[in-house]
């Protein structure tokens, strides 16, 4: 699960979140990157960051700005699903734009959805981009 905070056009934080792959790709210790695949990867990356900026520039509504933020980030990320989520004044969370969110397995029982809301809780204490592996935030986990 990735969290991050983001700003839309009304400039009001949210927390995004997606599901990382199951198996992240790992370099052995001593091998080396290929070049041209390491040029791919960077321009991909480039294009991606153009097109969220190109977003950012838009006049969307927060739900369809993140639907559309979600879709490229998910599929770049090779992820499973992904959310935006807005903390009310209460410290209760509401989904403003979800992606693929019936792979998450988040809405598989109430103990998953008790253990997401407690993630979502600790991402937006700490204030920073969280990474955790499919299943974190599920009661599997």
């Amino acid at each position: 699960m990735v969290g991050t905070t983001s700003t839309n056009a009304l400039h009001r934080p949210h927390r995004v979140a997606a599901n990382p792959p199951a198996e992240p790709v790992r370099e052995s210790a001593g091998a080396s990157a290929d070049p041209q695949l390491v040029a791919e990867l960077r321009s991909e990356i480039n294009a991606l960051v153009h097109e969220v900026a190109q977003l950012a520039t838009q006049d969307l509504s927060p739900e369809a700005f993140f639907t559309a933020f979600l879709n490229r980030i998910v599929t770049a990320m090779g992820a499973a699903a992904g959310a935006v989520w807005q903390e009310s004044e209460r410290g209760q969370f509401t989904p403003i734009s979800q992606v693929h969110w019936e792979n998450s397995g988040v809405d598989a029982s109430p103990a998953a959805r008790l253990q997401h809301g407690l993630l979502l809780k600790s991402v937006a204490a700490g204030k920073q981009a969280v990474v955790a592996p499919p299943g974190v935030g599920s009661a599997g986990a």
